[in-house]
């Protein structure tokens, strides 16, 4: 939101706490129910997956989360828009992350750049990268 509050992770619908309009205008509810700036870079338990929509029109995930007032997350939108990071191991296409080592041309960059800064010698590179080429 403009005011750097969340747009995409609220107050769940069903909780006591959630603000519904009496006057239609649905842009005070969705701001009061925002979750604030001040809650940023804080860890929440997720309770459930919801999915809600339908066939025709489509369904949306929302995450349920716990930790005082019951909060919950429009997933995509909320990734998309930067409000949720998930974490590297759980992204798609992460192959460092599912073999668990690293490539020996990640390995051989790093210690190129090693060498550059000095830390190791060109003896020291040169075996290394024999090693991780197997040669």
């Amino acid at each position: 939101m403009p005011d750097g509050d969340f747009k995409f992770i609220r107050t769940n619908s069903a909780s006591l706490m959630n603000y519904t309009s009496t006057s239609g205008y649905q842009g005070l509810a969705n701001q009061a129910n925002a979750l604030p700036r001040s809650s940023a870079s804080t860890h929440m338990k997720v309770i459930r997956l919801e999915k809600r929509g339908s066939e025709k029109r489509g369904f949306v995930y929302y995450l349920v989360l716990g930790g005082g007032i019951r909060r919950e997350v429009d997933v995509e939108n909320a990734i998309s828009s930067g409000e949720l990071v998930v974490p590297a191991e759980f992204k798609t296409g992460n192959k460092t992350a599912t073999n668990g080592s690293p490539s020996p041309a990640d390995e051989i960059k790093k210690y190129k750049e090693l060498l550059d800064s000095g830390a190791i010698t060109q003896d020291e590179y040169n075996a290394k990268k024999k090693q991780l080429l197997g040669i």
